[in-house]
């Protein structure tokens, strides 16, 4: 899903360069081009430029009964501090790259017996009153229609959809035999919804809201309190009309949303990991790029 992200989000693309299938390829590449020397003397430079206090952004978990570790926390970031530099770099990712907006799909070729698939849609930011709809979709079409047509009539080892905090909607199968016809399923969502507009009763989507409900509820790990506000600036005021609009939703507001944003013709990206030849995986005008991943 990474690797299909980055062809509709800039911050997705940095993300699969620096911790991707991407990623992985550029270090064979480095691996096999250069000396180990060579690889050290340019991480030296690297981390002169960032690893200084001007430039970083930390949160720090401790108990009560450690209160001195943030007087050294304080002491170690100001000694990184280069007072010669003064200017905070920023990057902007959104605005310094934004992506094209084709149709595109990626396929990268590996030597294993099944494939991985994936479809994404840039939707709307957490906040937006659609969001919870969209989550509350997700769930919904996951159970009753993506699973049983990806896994129980098609093969796949799974398959479903997801709504990332971002807002990029996912479609995702695993250890699939069937990419072609996945890949079909993913796109005719709406035409589904509309032919099976019944199956949106009471207590599908009661379903739907308790599984994002157990999802929201579910008890956070002490490392992981306040990293939501750190990283994304989501306050606990924030999350909470988050759940109380998850609790909202209706069934014309899935429906609504599902063919607002799910529609076949809406900007989307795809991949495909695994061994098909690629004239199996295109289909119509679609734009397919192939690569080598990485190789053992």
């Amino acid at each position: 899903m990474q690797a299909a992200r980055s062809l509709v989000s800039s911050v997705d693309e940095c993300k699969e360069n620096l911790s991707g299938i991407k990623h992985i390829m550029n270090m064979q590449e480095i691996q096999n081009k250069y000396k180990i020397e060579d690889i050290q003397s340019s991480v030296d430079v690297i981390a002169k430029n960032i690893l200084k206090g001007n430039n970083l952004r930390a949160a720090f978990h401790y108990s009560n009964t450690n209160q001195n570790v943030l007087e050294f926390v304080d002491k170690f970031c100001t000694n990184l501090c280069d007072n010669d530099v003064q200017d905070v770099n920023r990057i902007n990712w959104v605005d310094c790259k934004s992506p094209n907006k084709d149709n595109r799909g990626l396929h990268i070729s590996m030597n294993i017996p099944v494939n991985f698939c994936a479809k994404v849609i840039p939707t709307v930011p957490y906040t937006d009153p659609d969001y919870p709809k969209l989550r509350v979709l997700s769930r919904f079409i996951t159970s009753k229609y993506l699973h049983p047509i990806v896994r129980e009539q098609n093969g796949a080892y799974g398959g479903g959809a997801m709504l990332t905090i971002d807002g990029i909607f996912n479609y995702y199968s695993y250890r699939d035999p069937n990419t072609r016809i996945t890949m079909d399923v993913f796109d005719e969502t709406t035409d589904w919804m509309s032919k099976n507009k019944d199956l949106v009763d009471d207590q599908n989507l009661f379903e739907a809201k308790l599984s994002i409900l157990q999802q929201m509820d579910q008890p956070i790990a002490e490392h992981m309190k306040g990293v939501d506000m750190f990283l994304y600036g989501l306050s606990y005021d924030i999350w909470q009309t988050q759940r109380e609009r998850v609790l909202a939703v209706k069934k014309e507001d899935l429906i609504e949303v599902c063919h607002k944003y799910l529609k076949m013709e809406s900007w989307s990206g795809k991949c495909v990991i695994g061994a098909d030849a690629s004239h199996q995986i295109r289909k119509d005008n679609e734009i397919w790029e192939t690569i080598s991943g990485p190789q053992q």
